[in-house]
C-alpha cells in the first residue's frame, strides 16, 4: 500500500457478518470462509433453478456430523436442524440449475449470529482525530467516557468502510465503532474516507 500522508496510526480494521461462507459459484466441494462464532443452525442459500442437494459437514457436540438440505427447482433458503460447532465446515453438492451459494450462522429463530472477521491489517494507516466537546460532546455511559473521534481512511477501488465496522489501533488496542462514513474530494478525486467514530470503553473487547 502507497504511504499515506495524514496517516497517525495503524489499525485492524474489523467487520461484523453472520456469513460463514460468502456468496460464491456454486461448485463442490466448497469449504467455509469462517467458523460460527457459537454452536448455530447453519442457513445455507442457493441462486437459480437448483434442483439436488447440499451436504453441510462438521462436528456436531464435539463430533464430526452432517445434515443433507433439498432443493426441488426453487431457489431459497434451507437451514439445518443441527446446531453446527464452532470449526471448519465443508459444503457438499449435487445441485443442478444453480448458480450462486451461501450459508449463514443463525439462532434457533432465524436471527444471525455475527462474528468479526478482518478486512484490512494490521498495520492499516489511519488519522485518528478526536472531536472536541463543542462540536460533539464526549458522553458518559455506565460510568466510563465514550468519546467521539473522527477517522480519515486512505482511498482504494476495491474496498469501502461501512457503518457498524470495529477498528482497533494497533498500539493502544483502543476500540472504536463506526457509525457514519462519507467520502472526502482531494482535488477532482476522492481521497480518501471519513469515518465518524465512537470509541468503546471495553478495550480490546472484538
Amino acid at each position: 500500500m502507497s504511504l499515506f500522508p495524514m496517516a497517525t496510526a495503524t489499525v485492524t480494521w474489523k467487520r461484523a457478518t453472520a456469513f460463514v461462507l460468502d456468496p460464491v459459484a456454486l461448485s463442490s466441494p466448497l469449504s467455509s470462509d469462517r467458523a460460527p462464532v457459537r454452536r448455530s443452525p447453519i442457513q445455507v442459500r442457493v441462486t437459480g433453478s437448483p434442483t439436488g442437494t447440499v451436504t453441510v459437514s462438521g462436528n456436531v457436540d464435539g463430533s464430526p456430523d452432517s445434515e443433507v438440505l433439498t432443493w426441488s427447482g426453487s431457489a431459497g433458503y434451507r437451514a439445518t436442524t443441527k446446531q453446527f460447532d464452532a470449526g471448519t465446515l465443508t459444503f457438499t453438492s449435487s445441485i443442478s440449475g444453480g448458480s450462486l451459494v451461501s450459508a449463514k450462522a443463525v439462532g434457533a429463530g432465524g436471527d444471525p449470529q455475527l462474528t468479526l472477521y478482518t478486512v484490512k491489517g494490521p498495520g492499516h494507516p489511519v488519522s485518528i482525530e478526536e472531536v472536541t466537546e463543542g462540536t460533539s460532546p464526549i458522553r458518559r455511559q455506565g460510568g466510563q467516557e465514550e468519546g467521539t473521534h473522527r477517522l480519515l481512511v486512505p482511498y482504494e477501488d476495491v474496498w469501502t468502510p461501512r457503518r457498524g465496522d470495529r477498528v482497533v489501533n494497533d498500539r493502544t488496542g483502543e476500540v472504536y465503532d463506526v457509525v457514519k462514513v462519507r467520502e472526502a474530494a482531494g482535488g477532482l478525486y476522492v481521497s480518501h474516507w471519513v469515518a465518524k467514530a465512537m470509541r468503546l470503553d471495553d478495550k480490546g473487547n472484538v
